[in-house]
């Protein structure tokens, strides 16, 4: 028996504070772009054995690709 699951890890940009002139704004561009992937994987609890794979997305697409590649272990 296997179980499996998907989590999302990365970054996440965030707003910068500096200390500026009242009523002036601070020159700059704060990042706040969003960066992520997406760990797919699957473990035998029993032998703790376990599949991993590393996707950009979850998509229906994404997940056929994991258990595609898990089948062929």
């Amino acid at each position: 028996m296997w179980f499996q699951d998907e989590a999302r890890i990365g970054n996440k940009g965030r707003v910068c504070h500096r200390w500026w002139l009242r009523g002036q704004r601070p020159p700059g561009i704060c990042d706040r772009r969003y960066q992520w992937t997406y760990i797919f994987s699957a473990v035998r609890p029993a032998t703790g054995d376990d599949f991993t794979l590393v996707l950009p997305e979850v998509s229906t697409r994404a997940t056929r690709l994991f258990f595609d590649a898990f089948a062929k272990t």
